[in-house]
C-alpha cells in the first residue's frame, strides 16, 4: 500500500497544485528559521544547512502524507464495516 500512496502523492506533488500551497509555506518556514542564523553561518555552510533542512521537510511531508492517506482509507474500512453490520 506504501507504494501505491507514494505514486499519489507524487502525482498530486507534480500533476497539480493541491500540495504546492503548503510547501511555500513550509519553504517561508526554512528561509525564515536560516535566517535568524545566518550571521553564525558562512555561504558553504549556510546552504548545506539549507539543502539538509528541504530534505527533511521533504521527507516528512510525504511521510505525513503517506499515514494520513492510510489512516483515513482505515476509518472509512471501519465505518463502511459499521454501516454494514447495521
Amino acid at each position: 500500500m506504501n507504494e501505491k500512496t507514494k505514486e499519489i502523492y507524487q502525482f498530486l506533488l507534480s500533476e497539480t497544485d493541491y500540495l504546492k500551497e503548503a510547501g511555500k509555506d513550509i519553504e517561508r518556514e526554512v528561509e525564515s528559521l536560516l535566517q535568524r542564523d545566518r550571521l553564525c553561518l558562512d555561504v558553504k555552510n549556510y546552504e548545506e544547512v539549507r539543502d539538509e533542512l528541504f530534505a527533511v521537510t521533504e521527507f516528512a511531508e510525504e511521510t505525513g502524507f503517506i499515514k494520513g492517506f492510510q489512516y483515513a482509507v482505515m476509518l472509512m474500512a471501519e465505518c463502511y464495516t459499521a454501516k454494514q453490520l447495521l
